[in-house]
């Protein structure tokens, strides 16, 4: 007859039995990693409130909730000790918007270059349009509140140009000096690209140059910026290509491409995905999967059917993520994500060396050979690897669950009256609820190691 005491012990025993099943399950399955191919060091530990990306050798840094900002460089060096900002993003072409505010909590926004130093003064600013878009595009639940055209109003510096709204609501560019080089006569307009930018007119897409001359006629339903003297355009509910006197290269016949600025283009026809390339020749046969979500032309982030350092990420099958694999530009798979038993981060982000993926209970690095590199166990575990860049990984803690009632009602009174008064109180950073932001760096061990 069992007693208390022995049903205590046989219940203790067959649960030390069950965990050390799943212990040694687990530790059986475990991929093989190369623990000897790289060393890990932190750039800049997690324990600050806010980064920026890495761009143009820089990084922006909050170690607290609040207005003050120190510059690193890539290496985890200071450059510029103290900065007062609301908040600066991240570089382009060697500067970065930031915004201020007044002793009213007016917003004000100028440029910065890479070694700290103001070099567009702060002027008055409505952060509306940019915070929306920021909130939108990485919302899908709210992006029906908005226009599908809607345009991130954000001023970019680019070619020595700043793009910038006029109170009409329309684009141009002014130059250093705040005149108007390209007239605000646009819906909306792209960097600039090989002499061109895309602008909107009417709700139809061309191209312009650094003086606002119509180069082609506003004739496409979209347009993506030129590379290798070759640009994407869609017309008639197609993709094809077009050289720069806007004659096709190749006549609009794809449903889907995806833009970039690599030699190779995908191409998606009757939900198959192959890659062209800037002649509109067919170079990887449409054998791939479709997956609309993942694909850039739908609005996504993602790194997926982006060529990058002879390197593309694609999906082999019908089961979404889990189906990814990284091929070579002859379309060869080179390492089949789902055969491996892992999964892709949401953001899919590939840049042609590194893809980090899941594996049960965290993160590892794939390289471009496909050989494995599992985090230790420093880096914290509920984290997200938002980006990375010349072997730097930015790591921020998971979002907050966002209150969309409350978004919601302030993106419709926006549109109501998008140029009304903004307190700049509501855009100090508020993103994250604890302090796990940081940058980590993963070095070859050797001087001589080469990929394949």
């Amino acid at each position: 007859m069992l007693t208390k005491r022995r049903l205590f012990i046989l219940s203790a025993c067959l649960l030390l039995v069950l965990l050390s099943w799943a212990y040694f399950e687990a530790g059986s399955n475990v991929p093989t990693v190369e623990k000897e191919k790289y060393d890990f060091e932190w750039i800049l530990k997690p324990d600050n409130y806010y980064v920026t990306d890495y761009a143009d050798g820089r990084i922006w840094v909050q170690r607290q909730k609040g207005i003050w900002w120190t510059l690193y460089d890539g290496d985890g060096d200071v450059k510029k000790l103290i900065f007062h900002a609301l908040r600066v993003f991240p570089y382009v072409d060697g500067y970065a918007v930031f915004w201020q505010h007044d002793d009213e909590w007016r917003v004000f926004q100028g440029f910065i270059d890479i070694f700290g130093n103001v070099e567009i003064q702060p002027e008055q600013y409505t952060p509306y349009p940019s915070i929306a878009a920021q909130i939108l595009f990485n919302t899908p639940k709210l992006r029906k509140f908005f226009p599908d055209d809607i345009d991130d109003p954000m001023t970019f510096y680019s070619d020595g140009l700043i793009r910038k709204q006029s109170t009409g609501r329309l684009y141009g560019f002014v130059d250093r000096d705040g005149k108007w080089q390209v007239p605000p006569d646009n819906q909306s307009v792209s960097r600039f690209s090989e002499g061109l930018c895309v602008a909107k007119r009417g709700g139809r897409f061309g191209y312009i140059d650094k003086k606002g001359k119509v180069i082609m006629d506003f004739r496409f339903e979209a347009a993506y910026p030129f590379y290798g003297g070759a640009a994407l355009v869609k017309a008639g509910g197609r993709y094809g290509l077009i050289d720069k006197t806007g004659e096709y290269i190749l006549e609009p016949s794809y449903t889907d491409a995806a833009t970039g600025d690599g030699d190779l283009i995908a191409v998606e026809k009757e939900n198959k995905v192959g890659f062209i390339d800037r002649s509109g020749e067919l170079i990887i046969d449409l054998k791939y999967k479709y997956a609309k979500e993942v694909f850039a032309n739908s609005g996504s982030t993602s790194s997926f059917y982006k060529f990058d350092k002879g390197r593309a990420l694609v999906l082999l099958d019908n089961a979404g993520k889990n189906a990814a694999a990284i091929i070579d530009e002859t379309g060869s798979v080179l390492y089949s994500l789902k055969d491996n038993g892992f999964t892709t981060p949401d953001t899919g982000h590939f840049n042609g060396d590194f893809l980090p993926v899941y594996y049960k209970y965290g993160y590892y690095i794939l390289d471009r050979d496909g050989d494995l590199y599992k985090l230790p166990f420093e880096v914290p575990r509920d984290i997200v690897i938002k980006s990375f860049d010349d072997n730097l990984f930015h790591i921020a803690p998971k979002r907050k669950t966002r209150n969309y009632d409350e978004i919601v009602k302030n993106i419709m009174q926006a549109r109501r009256d998008p140029f009304s008064h903004y307190n700049a109180k509501d855009y100090v950073i508020d993103d994250y609820g604890t302090k796990q932001s940081g940058f980590f760096k993963l070095t070859p061990k050797s001087e001589g190691f080469t990929s394949r």
